[in-house]
Formats: C-alpha cells, structure tokens, sequence
C-alpha cells in the first residue's frame, strides 16, 4: 500500500482557562488559574513563579527565581516558557525551545505541563521530562 505522508500536528488550543498559549503572557501580580479555579500559577512581585491552590498560602511548586527583577512569564512561540526582566533579559526558562505551538496547561489536578501536540515536554514534577 502506498505510504501516507505524516500529518501536520493539530494546532493549540485558543487562549482560555487554564492555558498559556503561544505568544501569550502573564505580568507581574498576574496568574492562570485552572479552569475550576482550584490551582493557580502566579508571576509574584518578588520575580518567583509560584503555583498554589488557589485561594490559599500552600505553595505547590515554584521556579526558584525569589530576588529576581522578573516582568513578564512568556510562552514563546518557539515552545519556550520564559521569565523576563523588564530589560527584556531572561532570567529563567523552561528548556523547551524548538517546539514551535507548544504550549502550557495547567489542569483541574494541578498538573503544570507544557504540550507540544498532545506530548508532553516538561512538568513542574521534574522540572522537565
């Protein structure tokens, strides 16, 4: 039988609860929230970014980068989750560049992983897969 050509990845999703798609960012103060607002990923005043249970101080994973200058967490569309200053700097990121389309979910379980497709290539679990 003949062979079929591979099929282009679906595209991701829009942006919505729950989601940080391509592009898309959140500032200082700002946050995702899982789409029934039980967990939430927040970019703090202090430059870390924390994900908690939402509505209280129980901090479920956090990016390490307290005393950093952050402005902006971005979703790059080259697959990378970055943490800039505000002089456009880098100051954390996720690894996972060149996967472009990629990007980041967090659940109504409290999973934070970025997809590429529907194959995941980090979690807050590890730090990466």
């Amino acid at each position: 039988p003949p062979v079929e050509p591979p099929q282009p990845p679906p595209p991701p999703p829009e942006a919505g609860c729950g989601l940080l798609v391509p592009n898309q960012a959140i500032g200082v103060d700002q946050a995702i929230y899982s789409c029934d607002n039980r967990f939430a990923l927040v970019l703090q005043s202090d430059g870390n970014i924390v994900q908690y249970w939402n509505g209280t101080s129980t901090s479920i994973w956090n990016a390490g980068t307290v005393g950093q200058p952050a402005n902006a967490l971005v979703m790059q569309d080259d697959g990378n989750l970055v943490l800039y200053s505000a002089a456009g700097a880098p100051l954390w990121h996720t690894q996972t560049n060149g996967r472009p389309g990629s990007y980041l979910s967090l659940d109504d379980n409290g999973a934070l992983i970025i997809f590429d497709g529907a194959t995941p290539v980090w979690w807050n679990g590890t730090g990466g897969l």
